[in-house]
């Protein structure tokens, strides 16, 4: 397995994240983060706790905030318009031009009149790396999780299962 690069690393972190929020049985319809959250990248081979310590030294916590539709669309754009962020669940076109579009959340079109439950970290939530869209947030649950311990417990449970994890390529935010 080659070592996990920025992209790879990025799916990596947010499905590992998403994984441990749907094993805590938390509902969300989608997860962000922002890439300087991530300070290394991972070796190949094996990885110890003191390699996820390095990669998120920071103790944020996995956090689920309510956003309208509009305010959605508008995180999207500015998720394109960084030309990308770690996430999971949704998948966006970006174009220099155009902007953002075929916004998909769990597979389907984005809808501006509903709320969406959008997972992050308890930084990004209150506004940091300048995504401010989650000021507008109707409502938060904080699960108290350090997103470095869901990574830690996602490469346990993993380990203990026997299974190899393999990067995942998948293009998030096509250009």
């Amino acid at each position: 397995m080659a070592p996990l690069l920025k992209s790879e690393l990025s799916n990596f972190v947010a499905d590992a994240c998403a994984q441990q929020l749907r094993k805590m049985a938390a509902s969300f319809d989608f997860i962000v983060f922002n890439r300087g959250s991530l300070r290394r990248t991972l070796p190949e081979g094996n990885i110890t706790e003191g390699d996820i310590y390095e990669l998120m030294p920071f103790d944020n916590t996995l956090v689920i905030a309510e956003l309208d539709g509009a305010t959605t669309y508008e995180l999207c754009k500015w998720i394109g318009k960084r030309g990308g962020d770690p996430v999971a669940n949704v998948t966006m076109g970006y174009d220099e031009h155009m902007g953002v579009q075929n916004i998909l959340i769990r597979g389907e079109p984005i809808d501006t009149t509903r709320s969406y439950w959008v997972a992050t970290n308890s930084y990004v939530v209150n506004g940091g790396d300048n995504f401010e869209m989650f000021n507008k947030r109707h409502s938060l649950r904080d699960t108290r999780l350090l997103v470095r311990d869901a990574l830690i417990n996602f490469m346990i449970e993993s380990e203990s299962g026997g299974k190899i994890i393999q990067p995942d390529y998948t293009q998030r935010l096509r250009k």
